[in-house]
């Protein structure tokens, strides 16, 4: 066990490697920098060594109870991880007020959403949250905007007509919106009249992600976003692919590219598989372009959607590959979740964001830390 004067080593390395790290990044509470170095800082007991190492994330996804993920998030700052993510699916925990959390709770950390929808909130509403949120984090924050899915959306009886066009039209005023100007528009998917804000915001133009699936998608996100958040549950060679795609654009090579990774961490593999299989089952038969995109059969999606529809999603668990789980999430014990996790940030992501599908986002957190 290290002694008093030996903790109090590493408390002092470890505050100065985030201030030096976030100097170097060119952060500041008021700014952010579009720079995106590969260096990074590690901690070591006594001193600081730069080193070549990742740049990670650690995403909340809505099943996570909001006081524990408050009590990740404070791990996670200090154990150095450059942002922190709220996620929006299903009917699960919402996006804004978790990262509304995520912004008072932290100090250095990037914090954003990943990604709530251009559907569900007005244009007026989502403009003064995401404001609101950039002033409550003193300018660290990132909005992380998506089409949605159809289902999602048609659920609540709200059409989904046009998605990319109304996440163009959306991400053109909301940035009219946050320069201060009054906004009328009537478009092809939005008509308003006279939107102001009724603050001024901490900053002018708050970076906006865009969640894209497909080509068409990424084209647009290329041309119009300030990032590009990939999918989750995806393969190696969807995401080497995706990236391809993005840095051959001539307005794609200047975006960062954000990975996403599940993790189901468990010494146990089969005990990992299992706990995976549930988010991995939703993912394929909810989106099953995108299951198609990343090699699984439409046979065995198809397969999958009956036996739930018939015989239950017990049933229909049991049925799912493991094949397909280890292809699209990162699982089993420590070790193999950090190989499978440098896998990814080896196709040339500029961040990988963690996902804990396992129930276990500390220990995750804890031994995630280790490859940065």
């Amino acid at each position: 066990m290290p002694c008093e004067r030996q903790r109090a080593s590493i408390r002092a390395a470890e505050t100065e490697s985030t201030e030096i790290a976030m100097e170097f990044y060119g952060f500041s509470f008021g700014r952010m920098s579009r720079v995106h170095s590969k260096v990074y800082y590690a901690r070591t007991s006594n001193n600081l060594q730069m080193v070549k190492g990742l740049r990670l994330g650690i995403k909340f996804s809505g099943d996570t109870n909001a006081l524990r993920m408050a009590r990740v998030a404070s791990l996670a700052e200090r154990l150095g991880f450059h942002s922190l993510w709220a996620t929006e699916s299903r009917f699960t925990r919402d996006a804004v007020s978790r990262a509304a959390m995520l912004a008072v709770l932290t100090k250095r950390v990037i914090v954003g959403t990943a990604v709530v929808n251009a559907f569900t909130r007005s244009l007026a509403v989502l403009a003064s949250t995401a404001a609101t949120i950039d002033e409550a984090s003193r300018g660290r924050f990132i909005l992380g905007l998506g089409a949605g899915g159809e289902r999602f959306i048609s659920s609540q009886g709200i059409g989904f007509e046009r998605p990319l066009k109304r996440l163009e039209e959306f991400t053109v005023l909301l940035r009219q919106i946050w320069e201060g100007r009054s906004v009328s528009f009537v478009g092809q998917t939005i008509e308003v009249s006279g939107i102001t804000l009724g603050f001024r915001p901490v900053r002018p133009r708050i970076p906006v992600y865009y969640g894209v699936t497909g080509n068409k998608a990424i084209d647009l996100a290329s041309r119009l976003s300030d990032g590009i958040i990939l999918n989750a549950y995806t393969s190696l060679s969807y995401n080497r692919n995706a990236n391809r795609t993005i840095r051959g654009s001539p307005d794609g090579a200047r975006l960062p590219v954000l990975g996403n990774v599940a993790v189901s961490m468990d010494p146990d593999t089969d005990a990992a598989i299992l706990a995976a299989k549930p988010m991995v089952f939703t993912y394929v038969t909810s989106f099953p372009a995108l299951a198609k995109a990343n090699g699984v059969p439409e046979s065995h999606v198809k397969e999958l959607i009956e036996l739930e529809r018939k015989d239950g999603l017990k049933m229909a668990l049991q049925s799912l590959d493991d094949k397909w789980v280890l292809e699209l999430a990162a699982v089993g014990g420590p070790e193999e979740c950090r190989k499978r996790v440098r896998q990814y940030a080896g196709v040339g992501l500029d961040e990988v964001l963690l996902t804990a599908i396992s129930g276990n986002e500390a220990e995750v957190t804890r031994e995630m830390s280790q490859l940065l």
